[in-house]
């Protein structure tokens, strides 16, 4: 299954923010990340893959504890983001394909354990993306997936886009069928989702954490944002100074309540899927 190109160019828009801003993406997922760090108790020695890679969480992460005799793969849809990621190794043991999930180029039982962290939700085929994962997982090989839990337990997705409808910009909703990142929310899904792929007894924990954004204001933002969300990105091209500083305002009052003296620290909350092959 290839990936189509209308996703290709999206993500290739993202690409450049998120190669940019990838120590900033590190710090604000870093308790996700660690709760799949645990979850999958990665190995020195340990032939992994991660799905979904984008420019490198948790791959990285993933090398240090697979090194200096194992090594990761990392897969992404965008070979733009794996540059991105390849650029941040640093001489860690990590190849990268770009590929999509419902067709990776693997043989049979390749890997030990797998990731997918904040990827999972826009696979085109879910239940195909985790057959393959399966698929090249040796036997007794683990997965563990991280997605995000529910919308308004995680605000960082949405103050933004509120804080332009009260701008007075008109926020369209998603095209029906469009994948977000809360397609996992309820996380029954994707484990119904796993069961039928053949993985044996998913199991799921709910993680609350605190989204951290160093060196970020409540007004701020909207223009951090705007840096590495393409879809704000959008909805912000064009707009006068006159909206851009109301829906600053409007963030400045209604995201004070989250402001630390390093930055904000806003509610989140993602869940871990552990499962077997």
């Amino acid at each position: 299954m290839s990936i189509p190109p209308s996703v290709r160019s999206v993500w290739a828009r993202a690409a450049d923010g998120w190669t940019r801003h990838a120590e900033r993406i590190a710090t604000m997922t870093r308790p996700a990340t660690e709760a799949l760090l645990e979850a999958l108790a990665p190995g020195a020695g340990e032939h992994l893959l991660d799905v979904a890679a984008g420019t490198g969480d948790p791959s990285l992460e993933l090398a240090l504890r697979v090194a200096p005799d194992g090594r990761v793969v990392s897969v992404d849809g965008s070979a733009d983001m794996l540059s991105g990621l390849l650029a941040r190794a640093a001489g860690r043991p990590v190849r990268a394909a770009a590929a999509a999930a419902e067709s990776l180029p693997f043989a049979d039982a390749t890997f030990g354990g797998l990731t997918c962290r904040f990827g999972a939700m826009f696979f085109d085929d879910p239940r195909a993306g985790l057959s393959e994962m399966r698929r090249v997982l040796r036997p007794g090989g683990r997965a563990v997936l991280v997605v995000w839990g529910r919308k308004d337990r995680n605000p960082y997705f949405t103050l933004c886009t509120r804080a332009l409808a009260a701008a007075g910009v008109a926020v369209p909703d998603p095209p029906p069928g469009t994948r977000t990142v809360f397609e996992f929310a309820d996380v029954e899904s994707l484990l119904g989702h796993a069961r039928e792929a053949g993985f044996s007894e998913p199991t799921s924990v709910t993680v609350p954490f605190a989204l951290r954004l160093p060196g970020v204001s409540a007004s701020g933002l909207l223009d951090a944002q705007r840096e590495i969300s393409g879809r704000i990105a959008e909805l912000a091209a064009d707009l006068s100074d006159d909206v851009l500083e109301a829906a600053r305002a409007w963030l400045g009052e209604q995201a004070a309540t989250f402001e630390r003296d390093d930055g904000l620290h806003l509610p989140a909350e993602c869940h871990v899927l552990r499962a077997a092959r």
